[in-house]
């Protein structure tokens, strides 16, 4: 498997560091020659050539104020479930967020099948529940309360919003 997606860019800042912006792709997750990575949801996604489907984007910094190496200074991580109707969508948005640039920043990588991030990423939104048709019935961010949305006109527009509460707390009739 081969992609075409931007993997790497690489600019100067206007302190005069470098910037490296790095992409991770289900492609990327494949280790030598192997085709499948054992993860069922990455899979899935090879297998349907979902090549554009971002899982990390972490961004590095060198020349940094004398510092020698190599420092990232945050990233985002999306990870992907499978739905009971074998839709791949998302699970939930992580984010990496230091205080300050941090030099031993380890990538998304797959072993034995789990996903291994970092340890240092930080939820910020989970979707808690899609319906049959792959709908979002429920998200949650970081801090707050569930927001459940309703979906009508044969279940393909969203017809409500409904903050602080949970999907199954919520009924209406059409």
């Amino acid at each position: 498997f081969k992609h075409q997606q931007i993997s790497r860019t690489i600019g100067t800042d206007s302190k005069g560091n470098t910037v490296t912006v790095n992409n991770r792709y289900p492609a990327d997750l494949l280790s030598g020659t192997a085709t499948t990575t054992g993860n069922a949801v990455i899979d899935t996604m090879l297998n349907r050539n979902m090549q554009a489907a971002l899982i990390e984007s972490s961004m590095s910094v060198s020349g940094t104020e004398g510092l020698s190496g190599t420092f990232t200074k945050n990233g985002e991580l999306t990870n992907y479930k499978l739905l009971p109707n074998k839709a791949v969508k998302v699970d939930k948005k992580q984010s990496l967020r230091v205080g300050t640039l941090i030099n031993n920043f380890a990538p998304v990588t797959i072993n034995a099948g789990v996903l291994k991030t970092d340890t240092r990423y930080n939820q910020v939104i989970s979707m808690d529940a899609y319906d049959a048709n792959s709908n979002l019935l429920q998200y949650t961010a970081r801090n707050a309360s569930s927001v459940a949305i309703l979906w009508d006109y044969n279940k393909q527009q969203p017809i409500a919003e409904v903050n602080n509460a949970a999907v199954s707390d919520v009924a209406y009739t059409s």
